[in-house]
């Protein structure tokens, strides 16, 4: 145990908890001061991920931006855009609309652009580069995580 730990380093932030490996695959799980863990994608296996242990000493660079999510921005402007289409739109007199479906897709809308903003961290090894992205809508909820592994980076000279 002494010696994995040492092999290891000193702990410094879960990116992706064990539970969601399979679910996102291609990522950084964790990071120490030895070694980031990687989820590498398996095909056609019983467990449908490996953890690949990367060395610290084959990183050259970490580079953090934060973005935003594309595919929830493009759903949230269409739903408030059909909405108010339908609301302002001239109609004939007695034609039935569902207001309560109008308000549901708003609302979804709303919620979808409120979530768009995104952290990505990205290990560069040369050649190839490995990286983390925080889901759409867990921003604020992953800022000390990305804290603790940015902190790391500068002490370790490779934020880029």
């Amino acid at each position: 145990m002494a010696t994995e730990q040492n092999a290891q380093g000193d702990f410094v932030a879960t990116l992706i908890h064990d539970s969601d490996y399979a679910r996102q695959t291609g990522q950084v799980a964790t990071v120490w001061t030895g070694q980031i863990r990687f989820v590498r994608r398996k095909e056609l296996a019983m467990q449908p991920y490996a953890l690949e242990i990367i060395p610290m000493a084959k990183i050259q660079a970490i580079t953090y931006k934060a973005t935003y999510a594309l595919v929830p921005a493009i759903l949230g402007v269409l739903c408030i855009a059909a909405f108010l289409t339908v609301m302002f739109a001239p109609m004939a007199a007695g034609t039935r609309v569902p207001i309560g479906a109008l308000m549901l897709a708003a609302g979804a809308g709303f919620l979808w652009l409120r979530g768009i903003k995104r952290h990505v961290i990205e290990f560069s090894l040369g050649d190839t580069s490995v990286r983390w992205r925080s889901r759409a809508g867990e921003f604020k909820d992953r800022d000390v995580v990305v804290k603790k592994v940015l902190a790391f980076a500068r002490d370790a000279g490779l934020l880029r």
